[in-house]
């Protein structure tokens, strides 16, 4: 496991459009998660009267809250990640990097591998971005005298980490479909943003949850509980369903890698 990600790595190391888009998403991520509360805030205090705004103060870092919050606000950045995947895919069909590394002796499960565990690798450095902000902000907001409540919602962080997980392979999936970068990442906006909400008007109510990324969003739903029905831990059905759809992509991958020339 360490051998592959290393290679996929060296791969990358001279890439330079690759280490431009994962420190802007990386600065963004920790960026937004570090300063969402001021911003918030601030726009109250400039926009709504004083006697309103101070009983109306956003709260984003208190635990066990805070592992909700910043794990719903860090979700919004997985449309982001799976561009800079589809990219570094896609270029290795491109530049026929997939058919040269099977001629020096990489098997194609080998390649397919090494893809898996560096998708793994980026979800786990950007869960690991969330976890130590929420525990960094979480500790200067919250009473420490909670003890262990402080950790009851980090569950949520799972969630981020499988939802993360999941948007980069189907991305993935989709590169290695494809095999063109510009359409692939036109294809995947279009999927993500419109084209399976579109489909949920043809199908009965209740049914949309089966889609794969509507699953993977109902794994961080918004943590104010409007309808007061939530549990404050990770739903388990989207959960099952978006782990179910993490087999399949990896899966399909393997088997059109497995089958289509290089």
């Amino acid at each position: 496991m360490i051998r592959l990600l290393q290679i996929e790595l060296n791969k990358l190391r001279s890439y330079r459009a690759f280490w431009v888009l994962i420190i802007l998403y990386f600065v963004g991520l920790a960026g937004t998660l570090l300063s969402i509360q001021g911003i918030f805030n601030s726009f109250l205090d400039d926009n709504v009267p004083s006697q309103m705004a101070a009983g109306a103060r956003w709260d984003f870092y208190s635990l066990p809250d805070g592992w909700h919050w910043l794990s719903w606000i860090g979700s919004f950045f997985n449309l982001l990640l799976p561009i800079v995947v589809v990219i570094i895919v896609s270029a290795e069909f491109s530049y026929k990097t997939v058919r040269q590394n099977v001629i020096t002796g990489m098997s194609r499960e080998e390649w397919m591998s090494g893809k898996l565990i560096l998708m793994g690798f980026l979800a786990l450095m950007s869960t690991l971005v969330v976890v130590l902000i929420t525990l960094l902000l979480g500790m200067l907001h919250t009473d420490l005298s909670l003890g262990l409540k402080m950790f009851s919602k980090v569950s949520f962080v799972l969630g981020y980490l499988l939802q993360t997980s999941g948007y980069l392979l189907l991305a993935m999936l989709m590169s290695i479909i494809i095999r063109n970068t510009g359409v692939t990442i036109g294809i995947l906006t279009v999927y993500s943003l419109f084209l399976e909400r579109v489909m949920y008007a043809f199908l009965p109510d209740g049914f949309e949850g089966f889609f794969p990324l509507r699953a993977m969003n109902d794994m961080l739903p918004l943590p104010i509980d409007l309808l007061g029905t939530g549990t404050g831990v990770l739903p388990i059905l989207p959960t099952i369903i978006s782990l179910i759809y993490i087999g399949l992509f990896s899966g399909a991958g393997y088997l059109i890698l497995k089958r289509r020339d290089l």
